[in-house]
């Protein structure tokens, strides 16, 4: 089932920039300063993955290994937030990744968050949240392209459990996919019913992905009769 998302910890960041011009009519300049240079920064996107988790009701973990977040209840969330253009469809990818890290989040991550922020950081334009297993299988096959293996995605749960455990044994030494994609076209193959999606506003639906403009369209259309 889709989850909610709360709209109005996605829109912090614009409150932030009109508090940092009243620091610094206040006079506080050197605040002001370091705000300005850690928002917009490519380096890091902490606040946004902080924004990412909590709009969904969980609470960020501060780990840079494991799940960007947890729920009360249990499930961890995987939080991949990026600042640039609003029509990326780049939904980021998993560094350096394994069978064991691929195994691990297998186990350890429910959720997924994609957000997009304007390059300055200080607006989020829309976020996407969807179950994080419907990304397993094609890093799966990219881990096994990478180690020469052929093999296929099984579609039971007791399989893929079975074929990560012997993935595991087939890793090779210091051999890793360096950048393991996670395509945004992979939402156009999950049930509308399990995807929850905000877009800001004021964002002109041009400005869209086109993945996320034919989402937005499922997602109004009238439910079929059954």
């Amino acid at each position: 089932m889709a989850l909610p998302i709360n709209a109005s910890i996605l829109r912090r960041p614009e409150l932030l920039r009109a508090q940092l011009a009243a620091a610094r009519a206040a006079g506080l300049v050197e605040l002001a300063d370091a705000m300005d240079v850690l928002l917009p920064s490519k380096a890091s996107n902490d606040y946004l993955e902080k924004l990412a988790v909590e709009s969904i009701g969980a609470v960020c973990s501060g780990k840079k290994l494991g799940a960007d977040g947890f729920f009360a209840g249990g499930g961890g969330v995987e939080a991949k937030p990026h600042k640039g253009k609003s029509t990326s469809s780049s939904g980021g990818c998993i560094n350096d990744d394994s069978p064991m890290k691929l195994k691990r989040d297998f186990h350890d991550i429910q959720t997924i968050v994609f957000l997009n922020a304007s390059d300055e950081g200080d607006r989020v334009n829309w976020e996407v949240v969807a179950p994080y297993h419907h990304w397993t299988g094609a890093r799966f096959l990219g881990i096994c392209k990478r180690l020469n293996i052929t093999r296929s995605w099984p579609t039971t749960r007791e399989e893929q459990i079975a074929a990560l455990d012997e993935l595991v044994t087939q890793h090779k030494k210091d051999t890793y996919v360096r950048s393991n994609p996670l395509n945004l076209a992979i939402l156009a193959d999950i049930p509308i019913s399990e995807i929850s999606m905000w877009v800001h506003p004021d964002l002109p639906e041009k400005d869209l992905p086109k993945v996320l403009k034919s989402l937005r369209t499922r997602m109004s259309a009238p439910p079929t009769a059954s």
